[in-house]
């Protein structure tokens, strides 16, 4: 109240604060909708603000099994109880770095971590920095990826195995290629050894008879060791077409395999009037 000419009189001051209250329920309503939103979301959501723990929500208490009050009184260093001993050393490096604002931050990764239960889990986590009560802060959110990653271990492990398989399956066909072409192999040999017999016998009677020159003798063994050589080359392509062996990828010259090849089958065209023209490019 106020005197004017010793009249009492009322005197009120207003201000307008619709803006204010707009803003509030504004505010209010977004807080409830990010409450909504992290409360009601399997998308586990924490704060960070200078290496304490300002806010968890009911996803990620479920997640890693503490709860919500646990984990607020946790520090940074209250979170390595979380990480699977392969993946903490990792895992605080990044959150130190992030704390002394290197630049080399990685913001998205995986990770196991061990649960109070003590089970073990993979989380895919994704950080961001954000403005929180006025400060900078990290905001993480963590989603299980447990079962993706059993998945794809499965998936390596049945890869795995069918490459076993289809070793042993290409090892069988190789025997099995072996026992057919036994007998053209022993054909191959069978002629080489024949020669070499003969002319074995045929330098026996010429010392016997003390006839024959020098030159004819050297005609003898060059024939001798070309088919011995020949037969060796054989033998040797056989036990390495037999051998098991893992897959080595490395740059080979075509034309010395296909060369070696009408090694092992040029006696059989030669005696069939085959004649193969070999044109190789370089």
């Amino acid at each position: 109240p106020i005197f004017v000419k010793e009249k009492e009189l009322l005197f009120s001051v207003i201000h307008d604060i619709t803006e204010r209250k707009q803003m509030e329920a504004l505010l209010k309503e977004s807080e409830e909708k990010f409450r909504l939103m992290t409360e009601q979301n399997l998308l586990g959501v924490i704060i960070l603000q200078d290496g304490f723990v300002q806010y968890v929500n009911q996803a990620a208490a479920i997640l890693t099994e503490y709860s919500v009050q646990e984990a607020l009184n946790w520090e940074l260093n209250g979170f390595a109880r979380l990480f699977h001993p392969d993946d903490l050393k990792f895992v605080m490096q990044q959150a130190q770095k992030k704390q002394e604002g290197a630049k080399d931050v990685v913001t998205h990764y995986s990770y196991r971590i061990i649960t109070k239960s003590g089970k073990v889990k993979w989380l895919d986590q994704y950080s961001k920095t954000i403005v929180f009560e006025g400060e900078n802060a990290d905001l993480i959110t963590i989603v299980d990826i447990t079962e993706r990653k059993d998945t794809e271990e499965a998936l390596q492990k049945a890869s795995h195995d069918l490459k076993n398989v289809q070793a042993q399956l290409v090892q069988t066909g190789k025997l099995a290629a072996i026992g057919e072409l036994a007998a053209g192999v022993a054909h191959e040999l069978n002629q080489p050894l024949t020669v070499i017999r003969i002319i074995a016998q045929r330098l026996l009677k010429r010392f016997g008879k003390n006839s024959g020159g020098i030159d004819k003798m050297k005609d003898d063994l060059g024939s001798i060791e070309k088919n011995t050589t020949r037969m060796m080359k054989i033998i040797n392509h056989l036990r390495a077409f037999s051998r098991q062996t893992t897959t080595e990828f490395k740059p080979i010259d075509v034309n010395k395999v296909i060369q070696d090849c009408f090694q092992m089958i040029g006696e059989q065209l030669r005696l069939r009037n085959i004649e193969v023209i070999q044109e190789f490019s370089d």
